[in-house]
């Protein structure tokens, strides 16, 4: 494997309100289940309301699971950049190209972790990412993550697409 000019690992940015829904709702949607039996008997009754409960609790105790514990990792080479996603000692990765990567750019998008509901949202900050178009798509590289370097990595991304950084 090449050697990387870049390579950092970055924790999930925690969001304060979000956080505490998250874990307030998962907390109390269990306690509440194990204390009425609420699952058992809906699952005896209406299946389809059991399986929603389901997967919506199940959505919001990985989603807070992640946000506690999850990392992100960037490697970079002068031929690709790899990110890593890792949770309780699982990984998900992905590849890309230097060479398909035909834009780069930093851009300040409102954070995805926001109080509120459909009528209004409390954002807990904006955030600095840098934004990659390769293969027709748009890749955020940055998103969600606590104490993210935009501009240094724009700088090193520029530097190798001009083949500057060796």
């Amino acid at each position: 494997m090449d050697n990387y000019m870049f390579e950092e690992k970055y924790s999930l940015n925690k969001g304060t309100f979000t956080s505490i829904f998250r874990s307030l709702w998962v907390v109390i949607i269990i306690y509440y289940s194990i204390k009425t039996n609420y699952f058992y008997n809906t699952l005896k009754d209406n299946i389809i309301e059991a399986l929603i409960f389901l997967v919506v609790t199940s959505v919001f105790l990985f989603r807070s699971i992640w946000i506690l514990l999850g990392e992100v990792i960037y490697k970079i080479n002068d031929k690709e950049i790899y990110v890593t996603k890792i949770l309780l000692g699982l990984k998900m990765s992905n590849k890309y190209i230097m060479q398909d990567i035909n834009e780069i750019r930093i851009e300040v998008r409102k954070s995805n972790s926001y109080w509120g509901g459909s009528g209004f949202k409390i954002y807990d900050k904006d955030e600095e990412l840098v934004i990659i178009r390769s293969q027709g798509k748009e890749i955020e590289i940055g998103r969600g993550l606590a104490d993210f370097q935009a501009k240094k990595i724009y700088n090193l991304l520029n530097d190798i697409k001009r083949g500057t950084k060796q």
